[in-house]
């Protein structure tokens, strides 16, 4: 008697990055706000390129100077697993932008270290080849516009 019985993969990994452009921005919403101008959006934009045959989530996390969490969005929907054509497997690539509201603004401002956590997954019911050279890059840009 034989039974195979599909498993679902599930990993996190955590990135955290020192946020160095904090200064600046507090300097620029306060300047607006003294002068009574409307307060900016503020978008991130996570840009990814998937080669690992996995869909990945995203929650992040803005993080004071004792690490604690001063704002956070969860369970974004990154990127999903690239696609397999039985020989190749060819890499996805997403941008998704998550705009501030004004608690997350204000957030900003004391924030020290943005913590990425990344959630692995298999799509529900597909195996694709795990290759060694295999790699997951994700980059984070901030972006303020004036209306």
């Amino acid at each position: 008697f034989y039974h195979s019985k599909y498993y679902q993969f599930l990993q996190q990994e955590i990135q955290e990055i020192d946020f160095d452009s904090r200064d600046e921005i507090t300097d620029l919403l306060d300047a607006l706000s003294d002068n009574n101008q409307n307060t900016p959006t503020i978008a991130l934009t996570l840009t990814s390129v998937n080669e690992l045959p996995l869909g990945i989530s995203i929650d992040l996390y803005f993080l004071d100077a004792d690490s604690v969490s001063l704002y956070n969005q969860k369970d974004i929907q990154l990127i999903d697993a690239p696609t397999y054509d039985g020989v190749t497997l060819s890499a996805s690539t997403a941008s998704n932008s998550i705009t501030l509201d004004a608690e997350g603004i204000e957030a900003l401002k004391t924030t020290e270290t943005i913590q990425l956590i990344l959630t692995l997954n298999t799509p529900d019911g597909v195996f694709l080849p795990l290759l060694e050279t295999s790699a997951v890059d994700v980059t984070l840009s901030i972006k303020l516009s004036f209306q």
